[in-house]
């Protein structure tokens, strides 16, 4: 995934580790399981598990 994104302006990788699958931001966006991707654009999600995340990624 950094791979993926290094030099590539306009794009930002973060990761979040999921200690309590009960906290707040594995709920907000319902996190079942790792890894869970999702890529947004302008601040909103265009792209979410890890397939559809790369192939929108490799465009």
């Amino acid at each position: 995934m950094e791979d993926l994104v290094h030099g590539r302006e306009g794009i930002v990788l973060r990761k979040i580790d999921i200690v309590k699958w009960s906290s707040d931001v594995a709920k907000q966006h319902k996190i079942r399981g790792l890894p869970h991707l999702i890529l947004y654009a302008d601040g909103k999600p265009v792209a979410e598990g890890a397939q559809a995340v790369l192939n929108a990624l490799s465009q």
